[in-house]
C-alpha cells in the first residue's frame, strides 16, 4: 500500500453569555484528525481564537461571521447553531471554509438555500 496521511480538519464555534447584559465570548476550536495507511489515527484539538462581542444576539451572528471570514476564512453554517441555556446562554455552531464574494451580490445560481437573503443591519464591536 502506498504511504499516505488523510486529514480532516473541523472548526467549531461557541458563543457564551454568562449574564443577560454581559458580552458574548466567542471561541473557535479546531479538531484535526489524521489517519495513516497503517491504520494509526491521531486527533488534536486546539483553541485557535477567542473574541468578545458586546452586541445584541442578532448582531452577534453577523459579527462572528465577519470575524471568522477575516481571521480564518470561515463562516458558521446558519442552520448548525445549537442552543444550551443551562448555565447562561451557550450557542454552538459548525464553521466551514468560506470567502466573501469578490464583487456585487451572489448570483442566485450560487446561493445556498440555507443562507439568509439579507444581512442584519448594524455591526458589533469587539469588546476591549
Amino acid at each position: 500500500m502506498s504511504p499516505f496521511v488523510a486529514t480532516i480538519t473541523e472548526l467549531s464555534v461557541t458563543a457564551t453569555q454568562n449574564a443577560p447584559d454581559a458580552p458574548f465570548t466567542v471561541t473557535v476550536t479546531r479538531n484535526r484528525s489524521e489517519w495513516r495507511e497503517n491504520g494509526t489515527h491521531r486527533s488534536t484539538t486546539d483553541t485557535v481564537g477567542e473574541e468578545a462581542f458586546d452586541a445584541p444576539l442578532p448582531i452577534v451572528f453577523a459579527a462572528v461571521n465577519d470575524w471568522l471570514l477575516d481571521r480564518f476564512r470561515a463562516a458558521v453554517l446558519p442552520r448548525s447553531w445549537k442552543v444550551d441555556a443551562h448555565d447562561g446562554l451557550t450557542l454552538s455552531g459548525e464553521a466551514v471554509p468560506a470567502t466573501r464574494p469578490s464583487a456585487g451580490p451572489i448570483p442566485p445560481s450560487e446561493q445556498a438555500e440555507s443562507l439568509p437573503s439579507s444581512r442584519l443591519a448594524g455591526a458589533a464591536t469587539p469588546a476591549a
